[in-house]
């Protein structure tokens, strides 16, 4: 009678320290995921940003190439080296606008629609009914 009073109590602890040993292994290997998942979006931001730098410097360098071609003087240059007959602007023939370019464009943006809209409007509509009468 006393091996099963033993077994009895042993069972219980014994299925304890299994559950015990399971959640903890359990909540070890959720560990090492949940790191192994940083290291993998850190890795992965660490390459998005490397290849914005590689991005920008390039929009930089096109930016000085495209400053360097807009010069004065290499207008000039090409001008003569193609042939092109092109003579610079005469003070007449500048225009300085004051208003935002935004703004303009979308005042002249808007009156299009305007203009278009009441032409719309404007155009006679006619129905022909079976007796050739119109209306």
């Amino acid at each position: 009678m006393k091996s099963s009073n033993f077994q009895a109590f042993v069972s219980p602890f014994v299925l304890l320290s299994v559950a015990m040993i399971s959640i903890g292994g359990a909540a070890g290997v959720g560990t090492v995921w949940l790191r192994h998942q940083i290291s993998v979006s850190a890795a992965a931001t660490k390459t998005f940003q490397l290849d914005l730098r590689d991005i920008e410097r390039r929009i930089a360098e096109n930016a000085v190439e495209l400053a360097a071609e807009q010069t004065t003087d290499e207008l000039e240059h090409k001008n003569q080296y193609f042939a092109l007959g092109l003579e610079r602007p005469r003070d007449l023939q500048i225009v300085r606008v004051d208003q935002s370019p935004k703004e303009r464009l979308e005042a002249k943006r808007d009156e299009d629609v305007a203009t278009t809209r009441t032409q719309v409007r404007q155009a006679a509509v006619r129905f022909r009914i079976a007796e050739g009468r119109t209306r």
